[in-house]
């Protein structure tokens, strides 16, 4: 075998090689990606049912306040009309806003995550992608220095 022969299938084999290493890298990015989207949907889920938790929270607390300042009421004789009532009724005002904006916000982070995941899928995509045109332009540059007898 020859000096030119040998120099020929080292720069094939080196090609090849680089190509096969291409593609290895972008099935390698996209599997991380793809586990990075699944924690950040997992995280969406968790995220979304802990805001419900909390909203649950901040309404129980609500009621708890609205309740215990009737029972004062009660025990010093003050009835529940006039401005009790109205003392009462933006106290549940304020407690149902309150737990909408703490669902609210759960919500939004929830859907962040879900963004970041769908995010992290195309790039895993895009990865292998690129993996393919690495390889492709690793080949043709093999080939080109071949047919110029580069090798």
């Amino acid at each position: 075998m020859g000096l030119e022969t040998l120099a020929l299938a080292a720069g094939i084999g080196g090609g090849v090689l680089s190509a096969a290493g291409s593609i290895q890298k972008g099935q390698a990015a996209k599997q991380a990606a793809d586990y990075n989207a699944a924690v950040d949907a997992q995280r969406a889920v968790e995220e979304k049912d802990q805001a419900q938790a909390d909203t649950q929270d901040y309404i129980r607390k609500g009621s708890d306040t609205v309740e215990a300042g009737r029972a004062m009421r009660g025990a010093t004789g003050v009835t529940g009309e006039g401005s009790p009532l109205l003392v009462d009724e933006d106290t549940v005002r304020q407690v149902a806003l309150g737990a909408a904006r703490t669902l609210h916000g759960g919500e939004l982070r929830a859907n962040r995550l879900k963004d970041d995941a769908t995010l992290q899928k195309m790039k895993g995509e895009a990865a292998v992608t690129a993996s393919y045109l690495d390889a492709g332009s690793s080949l043709l540059t093999s080939a080109g220095k071949f047919g110029k007898g580069g090798f």
